[in-house]
């Protein structure tokens, strides 16, 4: 879902910074500890949401479980 960054966050694909206040797309995904957390969100920027191959990333870790 494409959101407004509320705090400083890196970007899943690239590394890159996402600042508070710029849009970003943010993922829901199973959590990487699932005794510490129902879900874990992953951020990118919006530059990297129209790359195939983050696109490729976000899924093959949206589907981990």
């Amino acid at each position: 879902m494409r959101v407004k960054a509320i705090t400083d966050h890196v970007c899943y694909c690239c590394g890159g910074a996402i600042k508070k206040g710029e849009e970003c797309i943010a993922f829901i995904v199973s959590p990487e500890n699932p005794d510490k957390a129902e879900f874990d969100i992953i951020y990118i920027c919006l530059r990297c949401s129209v790359d195939k191959s983050c696109q490729v990333k976000v899924r093959k870790r949206s589907a981990e479980q």
